[in-house]
């Protein structure tokens, strides 16, 4: 599963030399065969894990360039990396579960791509054609509509039938509050605080975000297990 994390952001610091893209190509053929016999000996995780690899490779050379599939194709990445964890499991992972992650990659993405617009706005051209594609007003209509959906999935996700059986509980709708507070919070970073560059690190340097997020743990942990 490691190679499912880094995969992408080593690809993209090698991406313009040469050398380096056939060493990594020979690199993650082993890896890849390396994590398919070690954790999931089945055509299931192998599709998926040649799949990733696939996506990540045309994002790198090709997708990146394209508005709109650049922030679908991140997306699939990180809904991909959640159908390999219930292979590896050997569980089925919820429909709702599969959207929440949906919309919030995507959620993650347009904000990710409204920083970058917004740190270089006069030249963004000559950086990336792609961003020349963007501009602060058409994202912030496609976060909104993303963050309605992620609030509206993960509700839901804690109110299905299957999450309510699975877990003995229906309280994890006590932890959609959490959920709401961080998506806002996250979005007062961006038009504030000009973040949103990287969820990482606003996590680790925002204070309430990080709060919050040790608070929904908390309070799911205690839910599930107290």
């Amino acid at each position: 599963m490691v190679i499912l994390v880094l995969l992408p952001p080593v690809w993209g610091f090698l991406s313009d030399r040469t050398g380096a893209r056939r060493t990594l190509t020979v690199l993650t053929c082993a890896a890849s065969a390396l994590a398919f016999a070690l954790l999931a000996p089945g055509w299931s995780f192998a599709g998926i894990l040649a799949l990733y690899t696939g996506i990540q490779v045309l994002y790198s050379w090709w997708v990146r360039q394209i508005v709109l599939l650049d922030i679908f194709c991140i997306m699939s990445g990180f809904v991909l990396r959640v159908l390999a964890g219930g292979v590896v499991a050997d569980v089925e992972v919820s429909s709702w579960l599969i959207l929440t992650t949906i919309f919030v990659s995507l959620f993650l993405a347009l904000c990710k791509r409204r920083a970058e617009v917004e740190a270089i706005p006069a030249d963004r051209d000559e950086h990336r054609r792609t961003l020349a594609e963007y501009d602060p007003y058409f994202l912030d209509q496609l976060i909104a509509v993303t963050t309605a959906s992620v609030v509206l999935c993960y509700s839901l996700y804690t109110l299905s039938e299957r999450t309510i059986a699975e877990f003995g509980t229906k309280n994890l709708v006590f932890t959609v509050p959490f959920v709401i507070y961080g998506i806002f919070r996250y979005l007062f970073l961006v038009h504030r605080r000009e973040g949103g560059g990287s969820p990482a690190t606003a996590l680790v340097s925002d204070t309430w975000l990080a709060v919050n997020a040790l608070l929904w743990l908390g309070v799911t942990t205690w839910i599930l297990y107290a």
